[in-house]
């Protein structure tokens, strides 16, 4: 598995300060930050490209959480060389913050930020689990998410090709749960969605629990995916946070 294939960026013209690496949601790809490209300025934004998704699609999902916290871990250990931030929304969150324990375990540098999204705590278990359900079941609880366009939902022969890779993100998410001993040293702001119930607000903050740096946090209207509704903001702060 070679390690240039993880990440998906678009230089910006001139030189960028800063890089975002963006980490996708279960059953997203680095396809969901394509906005987000040229839209902090002085930041590139490079988003996480998990195995089995568009340009990896011969590739098979990784099912072990372990073991691609390892694989991030030594991409972006090759990508060194300008100061960096991670953001990651619901699974992609969590994946970010052990990676950046991880890099910091390794001795290696860490992130400056960590700007986490719609995500609860990781000690706290996911209040329904869905990954293990028939596909019947499954694909009428990604329709509550909100995530997946209708379209695609019912699509049948686009989701018996895709949820094997979404029910493997599903998974990782759903079945993963942390130590509150596990903190950083790395500041962590949070975004809530104030009418999520996958990840409450108040399970959001139990983020503050995981670093020795500050906390900021942020509780914006709207659903699980409220992050499609306030681009804006959450680029307008992260900027101002990454240049602090």
């Amino acid at each position: 598995m070679t390690l240039d294939n993880w990440f998906v960026s678009h230089p910006e013209k001139g030189r960028c300060e800063k890089r975002l690496y963006c980490f996708p949601f279960a059953g997203g790809t680095a396809s969901a930050y394509r906005e987000w490209h040229g839209n902090i300025p002085g930041v590139e934004i490079c988003a996480l490209q998990y195995p089995g998704k568009e340009n990896r699609i011969r590739e098979n999902p990784i099912s072990d959480f372990e073991t691609l916290v390892d694989n991030i871990c030594s991409a972006i250990s090759v990508k060194e060389g300008v100061p960096f931030a991670f953001f990651g929304h619901s699974l992609g969150g969590k994946v970010a913050f052990e990676v950046a324990k991880r890099l910091s375990e390794r001795g290696r540098i860490v992130p400056e930020y960590l700007f986490i999204s719609g995500s609860r705590a990781p000690h706290l278990p996911a209040r329904k689990q869905i990954h293990h359900l028939n596909d019947n079941e499954f694909v009428s609880a990604l329709a509550q998410y909100g995530g997946t366009p209708q379209a695609v939902l019912e699509n049948q022969e686009l989701m018996k090709f895709f949820l094997p890779m979404i029910r493997a993100d599903f998974a990782l998410d759903e079945t993963f749960v942390s130590q509150r001993e596990s903190k950083i040293s790395v500041p962590i702001c949070t975004f809530s969605g104030k009418e999520d119930n996958i990840a409450p607000c108040e399970e959001v903050m139990g983020w503050s629990q995981y670093t020795y740096g500050a906390f900021n946090s942020f509780e914006l209207e709207g659903g699980h995916f409220f992050l499609k509704e306030h681009q804006h903001f959450l680029w307008e702060q992260i900027g101002r946070l990454m240049f602090l």
